[in-house]
């Protein structure tokens, strides 16, 4: 994340149109319904208009045919969704994962790893659990089969971290 940035200093990466203080700090991304102190959120038509006023984020991104119904400090552009979609990137950049096993990771022996996959640290995964290729893994997954097939869940990973000692180590996990 890069820090609080102000409107002006997004506009200027972003493009966009600043209307009210440019100076207004932004940390981070929200809902429309829930955008609170320091969030932007965005409105894509008018349909939102009663949403857009009770919403307490610190600023708006719209298009210039709603401009006018808030006085938030807001970013004006042309296509208010794909403007909050490289908004939320620049927020929130995508995490690369090396690829491999992470030590603290524990793969049953039966379990199919594609290729190019990372697993996470302190994942689990079961007995005929299949990782597909370009899969990432992060930290506390749990994976592993049922009658449909594979399946990861959380409630999962906090079942399988108690019986986790309990899986057999095996030559075949490949570690980073």
């Amino acid at each position: 994340m890069p820090g609080p940035l102000t409107l002006g200093e997004i506009a200027s990466r972003l493009g966009g149109r600043v209307a009210g203080d440019p100076r207004t700090p932004i940390s981070q991304v929200g809902s429309l319904e829930r955008a609170g102190a320091g969030q932007i959120t965005f409105v894509s038509g008018p349909r939102y208009k009663t949403k857009l006023a009770t919403t307490r984020a610190a600023a708006v991104i719209l298009g210039p045919e709603m401009e006018g119904l808030t006085t938030l400090p807001r970013i004006v552009c042309e296509h208010p969704y794909a403007y909050f979609a490289r908004l939320s990137q620049l927020f929130n950049p995508l995490i690369v994962q090396a690829p491999g096993v992470h030590p603290s990771a524990v793969v049953a022996p039966t379990a199919r790893l594609g290729e190019r996959i990372s697993i996470g640290p302190r994942c689990v995964v079961g007995d005929g659990a299949a990782i597909g290729d370009d899969s990432c893994r992060r930290r506390r997954g749990s994976v592993s089969e049922s009658r449909s097939g594979p399946v990861a869940s959380s409630a999962t990973a906090r079942r399988s971290a108690t019986t986790a000692a309990s899986i057999p180590a095996s030559p075949s996990i490949r570690v980073a």
